[in-house]
């Protein structure tokens, strides 16, 4: 019952804010996530300094800084995201080029769309289906409460996204008709450290989870990594890049070598656009599990 009584009375009044007055609230709500009490502020902190330990410590406190103003602007953007209409949708996340998933698609062929927490990738599940000429499939983790399940899933399903469950993840590859995408988000906090795909990343040991590899192999997929880049406040552009169009030919971990390195190059261009709360380095090789 509380998780209804907060969506009705206070999440879905609040998405149907008009954005001006919901970018008021992210300018409220910075001060709180940065400073205090702050919000995973000594772990991003953290993270920053042992990814860029060659920037000055201001450098670093204006990355910190730039990401709490982003990760604000992502909050109330999620919560506009409930009551978003298609057309304004389509005016807030817009694909200057999508000929290599047009080409796959004209082939008939399926394709894993790789992506990292980089922009607004919520907003692109509930957009990113209108400029794809195939299915677009997004891979979710179940949330605890019921309630709130149902809705995010409805928000971000209702242009054209066909959600399926991390629990059922074999169903995005073999129930939908070709040609679709499979969305992945990339992870580097994998639940096995024995299971994972080890390289260097941000200048740290990472574990890296390596599904985006096994099942572009297994079902013969080509890779696509996609950016979302930010370009001012509450709009964003979305860039395609072939990571391997032939994976059974590529080598062990080629595939997932590459997209974590394009990755890693937009981090360094725009550190504060990626999601520096998650843990990223918690496992260690030794880990045994």
């Amino acid at each position: 019952m509380g998780s209804r009584i907060l969506y009705y009375a206070l999440i879905w009044p609040l998405s149907k804010l008009p954005y001006s007055l919901l970018y008021l609230l992210a300018d409220l709500i910075y001060p709180f996530l940065r400073y205090y009490p702050g919000y995973r502020l000594k772990l991003v902190k953290k993270h920053v300094r042992d990814s860029f330990p060659g920037l000055t410590p201001q450098k670093h406190n204006a990355i910190v800084s730039g990401f709490y103003h982003h990760l604000s602007d992502i909050i109330v953007e999620s919560l506009k995201n409930f009551s978003l209409e298609a057309k304004d949708a389509g005016k807030r996340i817009i694909c200057r080029d999508a000929s290599l998933l047009d080409r796959f698609a004209d082939e008939g062929r399926n394709v894993i769309l790789v992506a990292g927490h980089y922009g607004n990738w919520e907003l692109y599940a509930i957009a990113g289906a209108s400029h794809l000429k195939g299915r677009l499939v997004g891979i979710y983790k179940k949330l605890k409460d019921p309630f709130f399940d149902r809705k995010v899933a409805s928000s971000r399903g209702k242009y054209g996204c066909n959600l399926v469950s991390t629990k059922q993840i074999g169903r995005a590859f073999t129930d939908f008709q070709a040609p679709f995408l499979v969305a992945l988000i990339m992870d580097q906090a994998p639940v096995s450290s024995s299971k994972s795909y080890w390289m260097d990343f941000l200048g740290q040991d990472t574990a890296v989870k390596f599904g985006a590899e096994k099942y572009a192999k297994e079902f013969d997929m080509p890779v696509v990594y996609g950016c979302i880049h930010k370009v001012r406040r509450g709009y964003y552009e979305v860039t395609y890049e072939l990571v391997e169009e032939f994976p059974r030919i590529s080598s062990y971990g080629f595939i997932t070598e590459k997209m974590t390195r394009l990755l890693e190059r937009d981090i360094i261009d725009k550190p504060e656009h990626w999601l520096w709360t998650h843990k990223r380095w918690k496992r260690r090789r030794d880990d045994g599990t």
